[in-house]
């Protein structure tokens, strides 16, 4: 993912997806938390959508795993933390996907049931 520019933010019904360098989706089943430009927005925040869609153009320059905890997307204006945590709808919380290779990783959902 670092190095890689956020093209698109795409909300769908029950999940996230984010679109990036035009071949790599990031489905993420939980709303993610998002620190922008000095600001934490919670999916319940006002102004929650206009921040996510702020990371659009920007490129991913680090991204870190925090196993049964998190996932970490930084920017330069800010993070994207996705929570390995919350309940997820189903056993996944994340899923990364390369459309031209047909390449994948998924992270569990570590909450309980």
């Amino acid at each position: 993912m670092e190095g890689r520019q956020l093209d698109a933010v795409i909300f769908v019904m029950d999940y996230l997806q984010l679109q990036f360098d035009s071949s790599w989706y990031l489905n993420i089943y939980s709303w993610p938390q998002i620190q922008y430009d000095g600001t934490i927005f919670n999916y319940s925040t006002s102004g929650y959508r206009n921040a996510l869609c702020g990371f659009i153009a920007s490129i991913v320059k680090q991204a870190e795993e925090e196993p049964n905890d998190s996932l970490t997307l930084s920017f330069v204006k800010g993070v994207i933390k996705i929570s390995l945590r919350e309940d997820c709808n189903g056993p996944e919380a994340a899923m990364l996907t390369d459309r031209t290779s047909g390449e994948w990783e998924v992270w569990n959902s570590s909450h309980e049931t």
